[in-house]
């Protein structure tokens, strides 16, 4: 079971990290979920690294709760920051869009977010 599992985690951190990718096209609007994403991955293969070491010095390998532990402590730590996903509007409380929840900052509407003042003053001159 746990060679499996093992064998599974590069797939998976190469997963979050062509997502962490695709979301590199939202900039500077998406920029807190992509360093969750990225944060995710280096956990996931944190994990890798100590259950591979764990087996190779032929060690139990629940040891590898420990690091699991700890990387859950400081997901709940740092939620704001590890997990920025939210399902609705913090404005008007309505669903968000998959695009929004996913990869926009805010966790607004687009119809909810404030208009920055500096592309009004560029349009009008």
């Amino acid at each position: 079971m746990v060679e499996w599992l093992v064998s599974f985690f590069p797939v998976l951190v190469v997963a979050i990290l062509i997502f962490n990718i695709y979301q590199k096209k939202y900039g500077e609007q998406g920029i807190q979920k992509r360093m969750a994403t990225f944060f995710m991955a280096a956990g996931v293969l944190g994990l890798f690294a100590v259950i591979t070491f764990l087996k190779h010095k032929g060690l139990p390998v629940y040891y590898a709760m420990i690091y699991l532990v700890a990387v859950v402590v400081s997901f709940i730590l740092n939620r704001k920051r590890a997990w920025p996903y939210k399902l609705k509007c913090e404005v008007c409380g309505q669903r968000l869009g998959w695009e929004d929840v996913l990869f926009l900052d805010g966790n607004t509407h687009s119809s909810c977010r404030p208009v920055p003042t500096e592309s009004i003053e560029e349009a009008t001159e």
